[in-house]
């Protein structure tokens, strides 16, 4: 539990980094998913993603919306992240400059 905190509270990390991180030091599967649910909300889970992609959003330099996209998609997978919880945030941005392509799921 306290690896958990530490890595979501501190590092920003998303779940399923903090469950690789806990999977690779093998601990049971009902212990890994226990912690997770018991310590990180889905509102703030949400609530981080959106505060971390508007961060790096301001440092990316791409040439088009999709490009931005994709390279916001990258980072917020590289920080553990799922996919579908990244693709919900990029849509919901306010920054009409910034579209997710629609091809992806």
């Amino acid at each position: 539990r306290s690896f958990v905190e530490d890595k979501w509270r501190f590092n920003r990390w998303g779940r399923f980094k903090i469950r690789f991180e806990l999977r690779r030091r093998n601990l049971p599967e009902s212990l890994i998913e226990e912690a997770i649910g018991e310590l990180i909300d889905e509102e703030d889970y949400r609530a981080v993603l959106a505060e971390l992609l508007r961060r790096k959003l301001r440092a990316i330099r791409a040439t088009s919306s999709t490009d931005r996209a994709v390279k916001l998609l990258r980072y917020a997978e590289s920080k553990g992240f799922e996919r579908s919880a990244v693709f919900d945030c990029i849509r919901a941005m306010k920054d009409d400059d910034i579209e997710a392509p629609e091809d992806i799921d």
